[in-house]
C-alpha cells in the first residue's frame, strides 16, 4: 500500500493546531484537537486592493495580482476624455509610468507587466470624428513600441495569450459616422504580425476572453445596443465551438484564468445595470461563486482562476468616480484546513 511518505517524501508532522504556512496537499496531526488535518484550496473571496491614480473605464490591462499593468481608457477629467495613461501595480499600490503611444479605449490586451501587448480600440477623440484603431503596441516593462496593425481595425475587442502568441476576437468595426457593425473576426499574433483565422460563431462586441492562443474561451458580449448574451465559445487554435453558456447574459466583464480554470466577473447585464457576480469555469460548466465587493463594469482585469484582479472601471451611473473608478478588487482562493474523517 502506498503511504503518504512515499507520495510526499515526508512523514506526517505533529503540531499543536495548524502549521503556520499551509500548502495544498499537506497533511498533519493536530495533537491538541487530536485529529488528522489536511490543506486544500478554499472557495475563494474578493477583497479590496490599492486604488488606481486616475479613475477611468473602458480600460485594458494584463499581468498578475502582484505585477499588473493597465493602460488607456476614458475618464471625465481630461479633454478629450480618451487617455494614454499607464499604471503599474505591485500588489499594493499603483504607479504611473510611460504612456502608450496612441490613446484609446475598449482595446484588447494580453501578456504580462513586462511583456504586454495592446491592440485595436476606439479613437481619440471618441465618436464620429475618428475611425476605430488597428494599431498594436508592445510593452517591455518600460517603453511601448508600435508594431504591425491588426488586419481589421476595430474596438470593443477582447484578447488573451502572450506577447508572442496573442489572440484578438470579435468587436465592432467601421466608422461611427458611416456605420459600425459587430463582427466575428478572429486574429492571431506571432510576435511580429497579425493573421486572420477562423471566425467566431456569434458577432458581438465587448465579450471577454481567457486562456492562450491555442486554448481560449470567449464569453458573453453584446450583439446589439441592448442585447447582452450568455453565449460561450471555445477555441482550439483552429476553430471556434459553442459550449455551455454563462448563467447570465452579460458584457463589459472582467476575465482571468485558463480555458479549464477561469473566471468571469462584474460587467453589465443591460445598459447601465452593473453586476458584482462572479462565475467560475471548470472547462465544462459555469458556477456562480463569491460576489465582488461592489458593482463594477468596464474594468481592466487578468490573473488566474485562483488569484485574479480587476481595476478601475464604471460603477452605478456609468462614468468612474472616486469610488469604483479607482478601486482594485482582488480574488483569492486561499488554502484552508480540513479535517479527515473515517466513514
Amino acid at each position: 500500500m502506498t503511504t503518504y511518505k512515499a507520495i510526499k517524501g515526508l512523514t506526517i508532522q505533529t503540531v499543536a493546531g495548524d502549521p503556520s504556512v499551509l500548502t495544498t496537499g499537506d497533511i498533519w496531526y493536530d495533537n491538541v484537537a487530536r485529529k488528522v488535518q489536511g490543506a486544500k484550496i478554499g472557495d475563494g473571496a474578493w477583497s479590496t486592493g490599492g486604488n488606481v491614480n486616475t479613475g477611468r473605464g473602458q480600460v485594458f490591462g494584463a499581468g498578475s495580482q502582484t505585477a499588473a499593468v493597465i493602460a488607456g481608457g476614458r475618464d471625465t477629467v481630461s479633454s478629450p476624455d480618451t487617455v494614454a495613461l499607464v499604471e503599474e501595480y505591485d500588489g499594493s499600490s499603483w504607479t504611473e509610468v510611460n504612456n502608450i503611444g496612441t490613446a484609446r479605449y475598449n482595446a484588447g490586451s494580453c501578456g504580462t507587466q513586462t511583456a504586454g501587448l495592446i491592440f485595436g480600440g476606439g479613437p481619440n477623440p471618441p465618436g464620429p470624428s475618428g475611425n476605430n484603431l488597428g494599431v498594436s503596441e508592445e510593452y517591455d516593462g518600460t517603453n511601448w513600441t508600435e508594431g504591425n496593425d491588426l488586419t481589421n481595425a476595430r474596438r470593443e475587442v477582447t484578447g488573451c495569450g502572450t506577447q508572442t502568441a496573442g489572440l484578438c476576437a470579435a468587436g465592432r468595426a467601421g466608422n461611427e459616422t458611416t456605420g459600425e457593425a459587430r463582427v466575428t473576426t478572429s486574429e492571431e499574433y506571432n510576435g511580429t504580425s497579425w493573421a486572420e483565422g477562423n471566425d467566431v460563431n456569434v458577432a458581438k462586441g465587448n465579450a471577454r476572453s481567457l486562456g492562450i492562443q491555442t486554448a481560449a474561451i470567449l464569453a458573453g458580449g453584446n450583439t446589439g445596443p441592448s442585447t447582452y448574451v450568455a453565449t460561450v465559445e471555445s477555441y482550439d487554435g483552429t476553430s471556434w465551438t459553442e459550449v455551455n453558456d454563462l448563467n447570465v447574459g452579460k458584457s463589459y466583464t472582467g476575465a482571468a484564468g485558463t480555458s479549464t480554470d477561469g473566471l468571469i466577473y462584474g460587467g453589465n447585464s443591460a445598459p447601465g445595470t452593473q453586476l458584482a457576480t462572479t462565475e467560475a469555469f471548470d472547462g465544462s460548466s459555469w458556477t456562480e461563486v463569491g460576489d465582488m465587493a461592489a458593482l463594477k463594469a468596464n474594468m481592466a482585469a487578468d490573473g488566474t482562476g485562483s488569484v485574479a484582479w480587476g481595476a478601475a472601471g464604471y460603477g452605478p451611473g456609468g462614468w468612474p468616480d472616486t469610488g469604483t473608478g479607482h478601486t482594485t478588487f482582488e480574488w483569492d482562493k486561499a488554502v484552508a484546513a480540513v479535517t479527515f474523517t473515517s466513514s
